[in-house]
């Protein structure tokens, strides 16, 4: 259980550095792996969560959760009721260094092309 850990924290923190500085993401929660789980919610400018999980699951076999997680309540403290939620993504036993790093690349295209920032 606590390889499993520390792999879900290594890949946690992977995602969080590779996604930190795109422009139009949004990270909700803790902003350091240690303090979270191996779960992160976002949210991408110009898009509700369900529209990019539709894209990332459509165009690059990425498997995303999109909506209010079960927490309605938090959502509307975080503001994000309005928008549908958050997008989740999240690390398990079975992720790969390779998986976080192709999640990355498909979010740095989706904030680029719905930003036109690169």
């Amino acid at each position: 259980v606590e390889r499993i850990h520390q792999q879900e924290a290594g890949l946690t923190h992977q995602l969080l550095e590779g996604i930190r500085d795109f422009t139009g993401l949004r990270i909700y929660g803790p902003q350091e792996a240690v303090d979270r789980v191996g779960v992160v919610s976002i949210g991408i400018d110009g898009l509700n969560p369900q529209e990019a999980a539709s894209i990332l699951d459509e165009n690059f076999h990425i498997e995303t959760r999109a909506g209010f997680h079960c927490a309605p309540r938090m959502h509307q403290a975080l503001g994000t009721d309005a928008r549908g939620g958050t997008l989740r993504l999240s690390a398990g036993a079975f992720t790969t260094s390779a998986d976080i790093g192709a999640a990355i690349a498909a979010l740095r295209d989706v904030t680029t092309a719905v930003t036109g920032a690169s």
